[in-house]
């Protein structure tokens, strides 16, 4: 038998990806500026308490619609967004 991935994970798995591009590119800030700077820097850009409300209403999706609204992430692969 073959493994079909439901309709379901496949926007959630794009979702995951917008949302690791994000954390990479913190990633690259925080080898640049250091990890204090970069926190301050993050902090600016997406609250923690927002990303935590956002995540626990919405999930990786919700988090990276948001990352897509503010224009913190390149074009999405986001399906409709």
């Amino acid at each position: 038998p073959t493994f079909v991935r439901p309709a379901s994970a496949i926007p959630e798995a794009a979702c995951r990806e917008t949302v690791a591009k994000f954390e990479e590119s913190m990633g690259f800030v925080r080898k640049s500026v250091g990890y204090e700077k970069a926190a301050e820097i993050k902090e600016s850009l997406l609250p923690n308490k927002l990303e935590s409300e956002i995540f626990a209403k919405e999930g990786y999706c919700g988090v990276a619609k948001y990352l897509k609204a503010k224009k913190l992430v390149g074009k999405s692969a986001i399906p409709g967004q």
